[in-house]
């Protein structure tokens, strides 16, 4: 189970009503931390890693803090040497205030000169912030974490490590990287997304009695996906298939100024396993492609004449399986009026990506008469406009942008990023698809990921987990080039001759 911090709130008030107090999953998480503190720094020292059994818990003045003062209590209660620092001065929640009136009078208490605190301590622990932080870390705390960072001991998180947002995964300079995040009840989605979860070490969720079903009550589900499941949703290829059996993708996308937007995405698709490509485009793209990718069927069309275009369209896609819009052919009011003639027509899925979603920005109504499914794939600035929102705002809160959009039109929404979100409005799922590097991170990477999202689409696949398989498939083909090569120097092309090879070492 992977929760938002919003979630994780509606999953402790439905343990409130159902008599568990906030109080006892204090206690609990307290508890459990100290647990799992002391089972970890006893085999270490064991070994000979840990030198003492000195441990120091830095302690905000909320929750989190509340938590470290349990935890401080029963380690104390088992042999250990704990210190307790005040980072940033007393409690002041009322939760938190009661725990620290609790604190055993063994525990050593530091509240103004850490200078010295962490002399001779093998275990640090961050118990300042939690899951509410966002925005950048204090000065004063900045500077503690930073004298707390030049020792060598065991580092552990609290719940969350503090400086990083549990929604976005954005971190706050002067962070400080742990050995392991002890989360309680499921894992923060912030924790999985880049760069947070390089500094949250190895990730252990605790059962703090909060009840299983209170998943029930949010608004949605979110699903971190495997490097198996392409394996697993690709449908498997019959030996007496032939190119009828493996779907037919049309593709409206490149133009003269972008020639090369048609040729990734379409080569994609190709390379991808869907058995017939048909690329609208114009001349001047096509002359520029078939002798190049004569797999490819090609139709020259004008984008100047949309309607024409569209019943073109309309007319091909009575035999096939799925239509890819806008890699490539400029915003313009032309182009929504042909994306809006299409979808009122055809009765297979219509992947819009690029400038066709920036086409779309300027009514996005029109996806109200849309007869079959739909599937945007913006990057933040194309989910900005749709949402006609800031960019910081698009970027900040792709995941609940993208279930609104999902919801409020009935479309699977792709929200890339470092770190993809799918939602599907039909199964209120939110697939998170977190593979690649920067070797995907220029020009091209849109165009190739939206032809292996509308070819497996045309094989049969549903459209989310479509969206899914292929961002994976496209993440893991950069991380495995980037295994012999620069990431700095990969490009498109580069991973388009390489996704055949990644999906047999897949087995797809």
């Amino acid at each position: 189970m992977i929760l938002t911090p919003k979630q994780m709130t509606a999953a402790e008030q439905y343990a409130v009503k159902c008599g568990i107090s906030l109080g006892r999953l204090m206690d609990n998480a307290g508890y459990e931390l100290g647990r799992f503190i002391r089972k970890t720094a006893m085999e270490r020292l064991t070994k000979g890693e840990l030198s003492s059994k000195k441990i120091v818990i830095l302690c905000g003045r909320g929750n989190n803090g509340g938590d470290g003062f349990v935890c401080a209590n029963h380690l104390c209660a088992d042999g250990f040497d704990v210190t307790v620092c005040l980072v940033c001065g007393k409690p002041k929640t009322e939760l938190a205030i009661n725990a620290y009136s609790k604190l055993s009078q063994s525990v050593k208490v530091v509240e103004n000169d850490f200078s010295t605190a962490f002399e001779g301590c093998s275990v640090i622990v961050d118990a300042v912030f939690g899951t509410g932080f966002h925005g950048e870390l204090p000065e004063n705390i900045t500077e503690i974490f930073n004298l707390a960072d030049k020792y060598s001991g065991l580092k552990i998180a609290c719940d969350m490590p503090s400086g990083v947002n549990c929604l976005t995964g954005e971190t706050s300079f002067g962070t400080m990287k742990f050995d392991f995040t002890v989360t309680f009840h499921a894992e923060k989605i912030g924790c999985l997304m880049k760069p947070a979860k390089s500094y949250c070490g190895d990730m252990v969720t605790v059962d703090i009695e909060i009840p299983k079903e209170s998943e029930k009550y949010s608004e949605y589900e979110i699903i971190k996906v495997n490097g198996d499941f392409p394996f697993r949703n690709l449908p498997k290829r019959p030996e007496n298939g032939h190119k009828g059996t493996f779907g037919k993708l049309l593709c409206l996308c490149g133009s003269d100024n972008y020639r090369g937007a048609a040729a990734l995405s379409a080569t994609a698709a190709m390379r991808t396993g869907v058995g017939l490509v048909e690329l609208f485009s114009s001349e001047k793209v096509i002359s520029g492609m078939w002798g190049l990718s004569p797999e490819i069927i090609y139709t020259p069309c004008d984008f100047l004449t949309p309607y024409r275009t569209a019943m073109a369209v309309v007319e091909k896609a009575r035999k096939a399986s799925a239509i890819l819009i806008g890699c490539g052919i400029t915003k313009s009011l032309n182009n929504l009026k042909m994306i809006e003639a299409i979808i009122k027509n055809v009765e297979i899925p219509v992947i819009i990506d690029a400038d066709g979603i920036n086409s779309l920005s300027l009514n996005i109504n029109v996806l109200s008469g849309a007869k079959a499914k739909i599937v945007l794939t913006p990057h933040p600035a194309e989910l900005a406009r749709l949402c006609r929102v800031s960019l910081s705002d698009a970027a900040a809160g792709r995941l609940d942008f993208a279930v609104k959009l999902s919801k409020e039109f009935n479309t699977v929404v792709m929200a890339k990023g470092a770190g993809t979100f799918i939602a599907d409005s039909d199964t209120d799922k939110v697939y998170f698809a977190d593979f690649g590097n920067t070797a995907l991170s220029k020009g091209g990477s849109g165009d190739m990921l939206a032809g292996i999202t509308g070819s497996f689409i045309a094989q049969g696949v549903s459209p989310a987990e479509a969206c899914a398989a292929a961002s994976i498939l496209l993440g893991v083909t950069s991380e495995k080039l980037s295994e012999s090569a620069s990431q700095r120097g990969i490009v498109a092309s580069d991973i388009l001759s390489a996704l055949p090879c990644v999906m047999k070492e897949l087995s797809i």
